[in-house]
């Protein structure tokens, strides 16, 4: 073999090295040559695809959890605001029982007062309303129980 014909052999793929120098009629390692280097290529950008692909879906996996971080936040967010919410409407809550226990308890002390002042000052009449109110109850249990 010569010089030139050992730098084309080297430039083949290896599997067209067995063949010898390409020949003349297109048929020879020339056109496997070509073949190899279109696989070749297809491979490399078969695995550029893949990479896109898989950089693609770590890309979206980093988007979902994100998402998921976000969502954990605001429900976080959304429940202290509402325990929030609950204790003061607790807490307003409980100040108006407060408040209306304070003005019945005052109405009961002054009812009690004006009643006590209104019996010493009429004995007898307070007397006889009692009596009546007693007479009535009795009248109204004892129909009850026939």
């Amino acid at each position: 073999m010569n010089r030139a014909a050992d730098a084309n052999d080297f430039n083949r793929a290896p599997a067209d090295r067995t063949n010898g120098p390409s020949s003349s009629t297109g048929t020879g390692s020339a056109g496997a040559g070509t073949m190899g280097s279109a696989a070749s290529t297809m491979k490399r950008e078969g695995a550029n695809m893949a990479e896109k692909a898989t950089e693609t879906v770590e890309r979206v996996a980093g988007d979902l959890g994100d998402l998921g971080a976000q969502a954990r936040a605001t429900a976080d967010r959304a429940m202290n605001a509402a325990g929030e919410m609950a204790g003061q409407v607790g807490a307003t809550t409980q100040q108006a029982f407060n408040d209306l226990s304070v003005a019945a308890r005052e109405t009961a002390t002054q009812t009690m007062s004006q009643l006590s002042d209104q019996v010493q000052r009429n004995p007898l009449k307070s007397i006889a309303i009692a009596a009546g109110i007693g007479l009535v109850l009795g009248l109204m249990s004892r129909s009850e129980g026939r």
